[in-house]
């Protein structure tokens, strides 16, 4: 259950800054934002179910193996996506 939680609030602050990058563009320049390009970092069960999230909520072009982080028990994964429709 904490894990789930865990991946809606990443999610959700996603969709905020998202927003938030949106928010000061003209609609214009605004249609111009194709895809992003996110760093997941965490222990590698929760990187894993993040990922398996973003296609509920982005298109998904293409995901990174796992990197591990030097001195530490997360990994990092790199992912292209671009917003739903």
């Amino acid at each position: 259950m904490a894990k789930q939680r865990l991946i809606e609030h990443r999610i959700e602050l996603l969709e905020r800054s998202k927003t938030h990058y949106l928010e000061g563009k003209s609609a214009r320049s605004a249609s111009k934002l194709i895809n992003a390009k996110l760093r997941i970092t965490g222990r590698p069960d929760e990187v894993k179910d993040f990922v398996r999230e973003l296609p509920t909520h982005f298109h998904v072009l293409q995901v990174s193996q796992p990197y591990k982080n030097r001195n530490s028990q997360y990994v990092r994964v790199y992912a292209e996506v671009t917003k739903k429709s």
